[in-house]
């Protein structure tokens, strides 16, 4: 799956109101960095892939998104795509810092 296929598929499932799963781990993170599920999932539809992660080794295709809550919060979440049960899949939700992101919030800081 392209990028451009998964940045499709999460936009139109979640535009279309379809069923998000959250992984206990995203739950656990959302929580922890104060974003609520809700809000998360509103502004899906606006999110941006900012990297794309090979398919080896992982069990659903997936992708690192930035997106801005409707506060215009930032957060960055891996999304997965489950193609057979047609479901986005949230594995880990944050808010991301200035320690490991350059200002645009789309480029890892070089180490």
């Amino acid at each position: 799956m392209t990028p451009e296929e998964k940045q499709i598929f999460i936009r139109q499932k979640s535009l279309d109101g379809a069923k998000i799963d959250w992984t206990i781990h995203a739950i656990q993170e959302a929580f922890h960095d104060g974003f609520q599920q809700e809000e998360i999932e509103s502004a899906l539809p606006n999110a941006a892939i900012i990297e794309d992660y090979p398919t080896r080794g992982r069990r659903l295709p997936d992708c690192l998104v930035l997106g801005f809550t409707p506060a215009g919060r930032p957060f960055h979440s891996v999304v997965a795509i489950d193609g057979d049960h047609d479901t986005i899949v949230m594995v880990t939700v944050y808010e991301p810092g200035s320690e490991a992101w350059e200002s645009d919030l789309k480029t890892r800081k070089k180490k």
